[in-house]
């Protein structure tokens, strides 16, 4: 997207202008994150699949605003398929853009991995722990 670029509908706030329906929203009057993240999903390892095929780019992720339009429009981690203990889980990850979501990437070489799991199904819990853990990692 440009700077500048035309959407339809949306709500009025601030960068954006209306006019004859057509809405033009100026990126500019955003709040940049410090970096460029990307938001993964992986839907699933399934058998005889080369390891990391499922893994797609979602969106990268450069201004709070941005964040919040695909939060508030995504699918909650504790809604994503996989819940059969016999299916391997679809999951989301963040990763600074450019950086590969597996062990193969070189800027992963030291690094490590957190996984969260609660001793109760209460879902609404982990979507905001899961929010609130992106929240501090991405400033």
């Amino acid at each position: 997207m440009s700077n500048t670029d035309e959407i339809t509908p949306a709500k009025s706030q601030q960068g954006v202008e209306e006019s004859d329906n057509v809405v033009s929203y100026d990126k500019t009057k955003e709040h940049p994150l410090q970096h460029v993240w990307t938001l993964h999903y992986d839907s699933g390892y399934v058998k005889g699949q080369e390891w990391g095929a499922s893994i797609k780019p979602v969106a990268n992720l450069e201004t709070v605003e941005e964040f919040w339009r695909l939060y508030n429009n995504i699918i909650r981690p504790n809604e994503l398929s996989g819940r059969n203990p016999h299916e391997l889980a679809a999951t989301y990850s963040i990763f600074k853009q450019g950086v590969k979501p597996m062990y193969e990437d070189s800027y992963n070489k030291s690094g490590g991995v957190w996984t969260l799991q609660f001793n109760t199904r209460d879902d609404e819990m982990a979507s905001r722990s899961w929010l609130f853990t992106i929240l501090a990692m991405i400033g």
